[in-house]
Formats: structure tokens, sequence, C-alpha cells
């Protein structure tokens, strides 16, 4: 993948992988973000398969390590 993998995410994903990378719970993270902790969850879980990912643990040190864009 040549573009920032950070790219192919929506804004809402960007906000949550934000939150994420400063250390947010997911559930913190939906109340942050004025959805539902299911939704937050489903979000989390369709960026660890668009970004390759198998565990929120990889999720959260992927958000850490990314240059967040957006």
């Amino acid at each position: 993948m040549d573009q920032n993998p950070v790219q192919v995410l929506n804004q809402q994903q960007r906000v949550m992988l934000n939150l994420l990378a400063d250390g947010t719970a997911v559930d913190l993270c939906a109340r942050v973000m004025e959805i539902e902790v299911s939704t937050a969850r489903s979000m989390c879980g369709d960026m660890m398969q668009t970004l390759n990912l198998h565990s929120e643990t990889d999720l959260v040190r992927f958000a850490a390590a990314s240059p967040l864009t957006g």
C-alpha cells in the first residue's frame, strides 16, 4: 500500500484512532464521539479489518505509531 494506511479510513474512524492513540478506552471514545459503545466497538472491528490488524491492542499500537492526519 503506497499511501498512508490512515488515509483509507473515514473521518469518524480517524477521530477514533486519534482518541485511541491518546490512550482513551473504547467506551470513553464512544462517549466523546457521542455514539453508542456498540457502534464504537464495531468501528474498531472495521478499522482492524481494513488495516489487517488482529486485536484492539494491535489497533492501539498502530494508532500510537501512526502519523495521524485529518
